[in-house]
């Protein structure tokens, strides 16, 4: 397995400095789920759109003058993999999210801390709340969803399940006929829909970004709709 689990540039240089923090994870080595059903697609093209996206994220903390992290998580799509495979890499994931969280966020006092998880990369959340008791320092959880992909859910965590909820927000580009799967009863927080028709993982992304933004810098759980 190929993993590779930073990019060039992973982390501001003033993560302990910062007064926010966001913790930016994703899943960039495998399209087969972004693509899933298209019949003829530029490869090259899709994954520069998912870059550019990714690019107008990490944009946006250094504009606001947040420190960041950006972290890929694994490079294969878990149902594609043999399921010794699988475990190990849900391993892999464990140990890298855990690391990151122990050795650079933990330290970095001051902040408030936001988690940002693109598509795939929602499954390694609910490995991390298992692994550590991160609802004394994450200040809120956001979830970008886009076609054929799923959120992740924080279950049978001791108190984690409804800080989950009244914290986390999910932002979707699907079908209004879909949007029952995301409902509140599936323990993943506030569904935000920014289309009434199914968008890719990127194009959700680069939606988001000024709803995210506003509710960064509202104070507000992320949980609850803005006033």
């Amino acid at each position: 397995m190929n993993l590779r689990w930073f990019p060039a540039d992973p982390f501001s240089a003033d993560i302990f400095r910062v007064t926010t923090l966001i913790l930016f994870i994703h899943n960039f080595g495998d399209l087969h789920v972004e693509l899933m059903g298209e019949a003829s697609v530029d490869v090259n093209l899709e994954k520069s759109f998912i870059m550019d996206a990714s690019g107008e994220m990490v944009g946006w903390a250094r504009q606001n003058g947040y420190g960041f992290i950006d972290l890929n998580v694994f490079a294969n799509n878990l149902k594609n993999l043999p399921r010794d495979a699988m475990k190990e890499t849900v391993s892999l994931q464990r140990k890298i999210i855990t690391y990151v969280w122990d050795n650079f966020v933990e330290i970095a006092e001051d902040a408030s801390v936001y988690l940002v998880a693109y598509g795939g990369a929602s499954f390694p959340i609910s490995e991390l709340f298992k692994a550590r008791d991160v609802t004394k320092k994450l200040k809120g959880v956001a979830q970008i969803i886009g076609k054929s992909q799923t959120p992740a859910q924080v279950t049978r965590v001791t108190g984690a399940d409804d800080w989950f909820v009244k914290n986390g927000v999910v932002y979707v580009g699907v079908d209004s006929k879909d949007e029952a799967l995301f409902g509140p009863r599936a323990g993943i927080g506030r569904i935000e829909q920014l289309s009434t028709t199914a968008l890719r993982g990127p194009v959700v992304m680069q939606r988001c970004i000024p709803r995210l933004d506003e509710l960064v810098k509202s104070g507000r759980p992320f949980g609850h709709n803005l006033a």
